[in-house]
């Protein structure tokens, strides 16, 4: 993320939000038939439109879905709710050629980064292909670095078999969020961990969700079995051990 003394408190190479868009066929679920190159190109120019509009970055596009990476997993999420809203907000506005997407969140190596492998991008369009019409699969790995930010509410949808050599993934629905908000906490200096207990500590810390997110998304990968190593590096009082503690405090550690 930068070279050390430039303000950068976390070095973590490659490791993004993957979500992977697909255009259900709107006939197989009772809604009026389209023209399919036409249906094909709408729903790619929202695709297109809503990612970038959230800092997202193509990856691959084709008839078969839209496969696009973002530094933040809360990002991802966001983008994801907001996409299946345009696609309503289409629908209302073009009744003759009606469109149904499904999404799939997951987390994992850019497919762009050195040692990156094709699991993440395998699993994320796995879970793509099981959601339903207007739904966001995602995995738990994913909604768990996320956690209660942004006001999102993650159902469990069981377990996905993925198939030798790739492990089982646990998923989870996304259901909604507070208007892009995140949801008051109940004392300004008192914020709960994911397991809801109060967790005490000095004013909030501002300014280093990118930092955050990459820490988060390291240890939930570490939980899930794999070698990880992070290095908080920095000049002397730029904050790598504030930083260190809001993970712990975030984690009810």
């Amino acid at each position: 993320m930068g070279a050390p003394g430039d303000g950068s408190v976390v070095q973590a190479q490659g490791v993004v939000a993957l979500l992977f868009a697909e255009r259900v066929d709107v006939a197989a679920h009772g809604l009026p038939s389209a023209d399919g190159d036409a249906a094909h190109a709408a729903h790619l120019a929202l695709m297109r439109a809503g990612i970038e509009g959230a800092c997202g970055r193509e990856v691959q596009a084709s008839p078969d879905g839209f496969l696009a990476v973002f530094a933040s997993p809360v990002q991802s999420v966001s983008c994801a709710t907001e996409l299946l809203e345009a696609v309503a907000c289409h629908n209302r506005d073009h009744p003759a050629l009606p469109l149904a997407t499904r999404i799939g969140l997951h987390i994992g190596m850019d497919a762009g980064a050195p040692g990156a492998a094709a699991g993440p991008a395998t699993v994320v369009r796995q879970l793509c292909a099981t959601a339903g019409p207007g739904q966001i699969l995602a995995s738990k790995l994913l909604a768990g670095v996320v956690g209660s930010r942004r006001g999102f509410t993650f159902v469990p949808s069981g377990q996905l078999a993925l198939g030798h050599p790739l492990a089982p993934v646990a998923t989870v629905l996304v259901e909604g969020k507070h208007s892009g908000r995140e949801p008051p906490a109940p004392q300004a200096d008192a914020p709960r961990s994911r397991t809801g207990h109060a967790i005490v500590r000095g004013p909030r810390l501002v300014g280093r969700d990118r930092e955050l997110d990459l820490l988060e998304a390291e240890l939930a990968a570490a939980t899930a079995g794999e070698m990880r190593t992070v290095l908080l590096v920095g000049e002397p009082g730029v904050g790598k051990t504030r930083l260190a503690r809001e993970l712990l405090a975030r984690n009810g550690v």
